[in-house]
């Protein structure tokens, strides 16, 4: 899974103001998440956290997540 990172939130909507990227597209989003966070939600979800890799992508504006139950 791909998600936005918590700290590009006032990068993108700063530069959705002036018209660089698209609003419609910044507030599309309704969370932005940090990597403990997803460590988190993985764990609660009864993932090991041994079978988790979690990393940034697009200059760390962006996170990716691999998840495997044992």
């Amino acid at each position: 899974m791909t998600m936005r990172a918590a700290y590009s939130v006032g990068l993108l909507k700063f530069l959705s103001g002036f018209t660089l990227i698209s609003k419609e597209e910044v507030n599309e989003f309704v969370f932005a998440y940090m990597i403990p966070l997803l460590g988190w939600y993985f764990g609660a979800a009864g993932f090991s956290m041994r079978k988790v890799h979690v990393s940034y992508f697009e200059f760390g504006l962006n996170l990716w997540a691999v998840a495997e139950k044992e």
